[in-house]
């Protein structure tokens, strides 16, 4: 003889308060009409990806100013279910709380792809780039202890085109003293004609150790001699 349960309805499901407000904010991204712009105040799917490869540390230059040297690393995904060149248009690097530490629009990025590496501010669907920065602290101001990247991107896609703007990119800041070392060489007039900040051999290269990204040479530098005149010395 069977035995049957009286049939009891399921209690009403619910989202956990912190699930709910993240799920709301996905599901209104997803059904944005094409050409809709998309705001940074709420999580929304990208046409790509932000990374910094290796934290910041703020360094004293010879001008005589901070200066937080590191890259952010890009790489282009599919939307959904279209793809798309995504044009970087502007950068906005800020410290905790909002406070805008750089603005870059399009013509002022330095950003890189392919090998040879190639300055662009475009990159095709499934391509990596890199943005170079330079970011020179505020006399007088305390060193940040985290940075936020606010990217604005375009997308021209099949169904129209798309422009995001999102914070990405997060990462600390290396606030301990760096190393100091003596002055290298001695006996002379020397001219660093290869150093930091600039794109360049050293700012460049990047190796991969046991498939782990590493920049040895971000504050790299090479050294001439030169005379009373400014001109390199031979011999």
């Amino acid at each position: 003889m069977s035995t049957f349960f009286p049939a009891r309805p399921f209690p009403p499901f619910r989202l956990p308060r912190h699930v709910a407000p993240l799920a709301a904010a996905v599901a209104t991204a997803a059904v944005l009409a094409p050409g809709a712009s998309a705001v940074a105040a709420e999580p929304q799917w990208t046409p790509l990806t932000a990374s910094v490869a290796a934290a910041p540390q703020a360094v004293r230059a010879t001008d005589g100013r901070r200066h937080l040297a590191y890259e952010i690393d890009l790489h282009t995904l599919q939307l959904l279910s279209e793809t798309a060149p995504v044009e970087v248009q502007s950068l906005d690097v800020r410290a905790q709380g909002g406070r805008s530490l750089l603005k870059l629009d399009a013509s002022e990025l330095v950003m890189t792809s392919g090998v040879p590496a190639e300055v662009t501010n475009t990159l095709a669907p499934g391509l990596s780039g890199t943005v170079w920065l330079d970011v020179t602290l505020p006399g007088g101001q305390k060193t940040p202890r985290a940075l936020v990247h606010r990217l604005r991107v375009r997308a021209q896609y099949p169904s129209g085109e798309r422009t995001f703007t999102f914070d990405t990119a997060r990462t600390r800041v290396i606030r301990r003293s760096p190393v100091k070392i003596a002055p290298p060489l001695r006996g002379g007039t020397y001219m660093n004609f290869n150093g930091c900040c600039e794109l360049g051999p050293h700012r460049t290269g990047r190796v991969s150790v046991d498939g782990g990204l590493h920049l040895p040479q971000r504050f790299a530098n090479d050294y001439i001699e030169i005379d009373e005149h400014g001109n390199r010395l031979h011999g």
